[in-house]
């Protein structure tokens, strides 16, 4: 009869995780039963409900809250992912499948904040070694290094989700005075902004994006474009000492950018490609790989694409862009089922949060 209790007695889980799990399973009672069975193909993700009440407004804010707090309480990492984690990924995934374009007001809450607190962090933090980077809307990300600070696809996400999602007013133009760069892979507009790309060449910042990216706009002398096909190298220098190389790769929808930061960072982030049918070819590294690889969640082939990029680090992105039907989005389920075969680590982020990269390491030197 003691056996069990003593057995059970050996796990010991801090009280505030306990508090967490108990919450999150409540929770998953109240409008998430669509986990289960994960499904394994966007497209195929929950469909918003044809009304909103009041309830379903309660439920999703109630969904947010405990998501919030277990993120907090199981932040990013570059190891396994806890079942508390996921579980508030989905949670996630729940509140937004309720949303429709625009998103339900606690959707566009959770998003406005959570927004605003990168911003601030990308402002004020230090990086001494290594690197440390933030997740915006859908496939936007933001790299700080100790020397440069470079965005990838950044977006207002008003172009997409309706003005009511809008984060701040002064959002687009703080992007644009803390980053060195913006690379885009793709004119699609829920990877480009035209808004936000103006801001970076007003403010003398490389713009870099694919062949006949805006073409005809008046500030276009700013932006510095991928050949129409093959591949090139450009490189600039944000500040003496500092050059930053970029690698890209043309492809179907888009380009490939594979960026080396001046302290050896390996980044690439390939934009629809690995969704849109790019050849996982175009991503091979010669057997150097990458440090990290920004990967869209929809990708087709991830045992093929990461096969060719060997990266140190997943990051997915493209979850939860509302400006895409309902049963089009990309969903933290479908990333967790998609990329569950994979060797490399996985750090699915939720918008707003960070991640600590560690400096590359040294190349090998023959002898003593």
């Amino acid at each position: 009869m003691n056996a069990p209790k003593q057995a059970r007695s050996r796990r010991r889980v801090s009280p505030s995780a306990s508090r967490i799990q108990r919450r999150l399973g409540r929770l998953a009672c109240l409008g998430v039963a669509w986990w289960v069975p994960i499904r394994p193909i966007a497209g195929q993700g929950p469909a918003a409900p044809p009304g909103l009440d009041p309830t379903t407004v309660a439920v999703a804010q109630a969904q947010i809250d405990a998501a919030t707090e277990a993120l907090l309480r199981f932040p990013p990492g570059g190891g396994p992912l806890p079942r508390e984690r996921r579980m508030a990924l989905l949670l996630l995934d729940a509140a937004v499948a309720a949303s429709g374009p625009a998103g339900l007001a606690p959707v566009q809450e959770f998003y406005q904040l959570r927004t605003e607190e990168a911003l601030n962090e990308i402002e004020a933090a230090e990086v001494a070694s290594g690197a440390r980077l933030w997740r915006f809307y859908n496939h936007g990300f933001v790299i700080r290094t100790g020397t440069v600070v470079l965005g990838f696809d950044l977006i207002r996400a008003s172009g997409r989700g309706g003005s009511d999602f809008q984060p701040f007013y002064d959002y687009q133009r703080r992007l644009a005075r803390a980053c060195d760069a913006l690379f885009i892979t793709t004119a699609a507009e829920d990877h480009a902004d035209p808004i936000v790309a103006r801001l970076f060449v007003e403010a003398g910042k490389p713009v870099l994006g694919p062949t006949g990216l805006w073409a005809g706009e008046r500030w276009e002398g700013g932006l510095r474009r991928a050949p129409g096909a093959g591949s090139s190298t450009l490189a600039f220098s944000p500040r003496p000492g500092a050059e930053v190389k970029a690698h890209v790769i043309a492809g179907p929808a888009g380009c490939l950018w594979s960026v080396v930061t001046p302290e050896g960072l390996r980044i690439v982030h390939a934009g629809d490609l690995p969704a849109a049918g790019g050849p996982p070819s175009m991503a091979s590294t010669d057997g150097e790989g990458v440090d990290l690889v920004f990967l869209d969640a929809r990708v087709a082939d991830p045992d093929a694409w990461l096969a060719a990029l060997r990266p140190g680090l997943i990051i997915p992105g493209h979850e939860h862009e509302l400006g895409a039907p309902a049963a089009e989005r990309a969903y933290y389920a479908q990333t967790f089922s998609r990329l569950r075969r994979a060797r490399e680590p996985v750090a699915p982020l939720a918008w707003g949060e960070s991640l600590a990269i560690p400096a590359p390491a040294a190349p090998a030197t023959d002898g003593p």
